[in-house]
């Protein structure tokens, strides 16, 4: 787990970078300006890409940017919201506690996008905000915009959402927010989320088996 994450956060870095250069050639800056003479450090992972939410993929010359900066060997990966901080799912969703609460906002049609984005040699990264769930913490009369990570029905919805994700095209599946909020006394009842953390990501590991790579952060 610590390697996966270790990997999550050279990402993470990696694909600020690659997305702020990248804009390079979307906005057509200068090509002699000190921006466009710098060298992208070398990955382990080989991975540099951009994160991209669903609103800013649907923004006029954002995606024929993001592949032109392919074809110019600028990043090799994206980032894609499956499910955000709000609770939303991106795409239309089948899973019927997304439906029921209203989790299911259709912006997003994969199929076609997926489809773009794999013809171009980009490596598709699914990002799934977990435990952070402003929408099922409302429908469960759970108080603020955290669900637990012990908690069985969250733990079934994400799952659920998971298996839906590793269907529609991705090579991995980013799961974010895996954890239980900031602040509070943690030492009492450590043991216990770390045991509640692990069990998710291991029942995550033996629901998806060589289906998708799957990684935490």
């Amino acid at each position: 787990l610590r390697e996966i994450i270790m990997k999550r956060v050279s990402i993470r870095c990696l694909l600020v970078l690659g997305f702020l250069f990248s804009l390079l050639g979307i906005v057509g800056w200068d090509q002699t300006s000190p921006a466009s003479l710098y060298v992208f450090p070398p990955s382990y992972h080989d991975r540099i890409g951009v994160y991209l939410t669903s609103h800013a993929i649907n923004k006029p010359g954002v995606l024929q940017g993001v592949l032109a900066a392919v074809s110019e060997q600028k990043l090799n990966a994206v980032v894609i919201n499956v499910k955000n901080m709000h609770g939303e799912l991106t795409y239309e969703s089948s899973v019927p506690l997304a439906n029921t609460i209203g989790a299911s906002s259709g912006r997003l049609e994969f199929h076609s996008l997926l489809t773009a984005l794999r013809e171009a040699g980009i490596y598709l990264i699914a990002r799934q905000v977990l435990f952070y769930d402003p929408k099922l913490a409302a429908f469960l009369g759970i108080s603020g915009s955290w669900v637990s990570p012990d908690d069985e029905r969250a733990v079934a919805y994400n799952l659920e959402v998971a298996q839906e994700v590793a269907r529609l095209g991705f090579d991995e599946i980013q799961f974010d927010y895996v954890r239980f909020p900031d602040g509070g006394e943690l030492l009492p009842i450590y043991e216990q989320r770390y045991r509640a953390v692990n069990g998710f990501l291991q029942q995550a590991r033996q629901e998806l088996p060589g289906r998708i790579i799957l990684s935490a952060e």
